[in-house]
């Protein structure tokens, strides 16, 4: 994953394209994994892993990032777009049934979105910092939820007028 986010950060770094970190994490994990055992857990994880492999196209990059984190690299993804793909696998996430012992259990995840700005002059762990506390504020904000990295004035104002036509929120 890092090694593409690097080279994707070259390549849009010579052309016009945007792309996109989406950061994700299983909402209460460790409680889940407390109460229903790690098997259960990795069948949650198993679960995350079919629902990236089936909502991201062949050009991006969807990754374990550790623990209950994954991380997904969208390429050429503009703002009202990065916004589609998270929630469409967040959906996806919350749809999953997980049974256990006969019960039907349910998770969450929280996404954190941060599109690849070139006039930041971030590096690849300066955008995953960035997808990273969009993903906190998910998480501060409620769970199972989906939250665009706050930049600049610049690029708060171009993400604007990208999601001028898009029903998603800005925060």
């Amino acid at each position: 994953f890092l090694r593409r986010l690097e080279e994707e950060i070259s390549r849009i770094g010579r052309g016009r394209s945007t792309s996109a970190i989406i950061m994700l994490d299983v909402d209460h994990f460790k409680s889940f994994n407390d109460t229903w055992g790690h098997l259960a857990g990795d069948d949650v994880l198993i679960g995350i892993a079919g629902v990236l492999k089936r909502a991201v196209r062949g050009e991006d990059v969807a990754s374990r990032f550790g623990g209950e984190e994954f991380c997904i690299l969208l390429v050429d993804c503009g703002v009202p777009k990065i916004l589609e793909v998270a929630e469409r696998i967040r959906l996806g996430i919350e749809a999953m049934a997980i049974t256990v012992k006969g019960d039907v259990l349910k998770v969450t995840a929280s996404f954190g979105c941060c599109p690849l700005d070139l006039y930041s002059g971030c590096d690849a762990q300066g955008f995953i910092e960035r997808a990273d506390q969009a993903l906190y504020r998910s998480k501060a904000g409620g769970r199972n939820r989906s939250t665009i990295y706050r930049f600049g004035l610049l690029g708060r104002a171009t993400a604007l007028r990208e999601l001028e036509a898009s029903p998603a929120k800005l925060d």
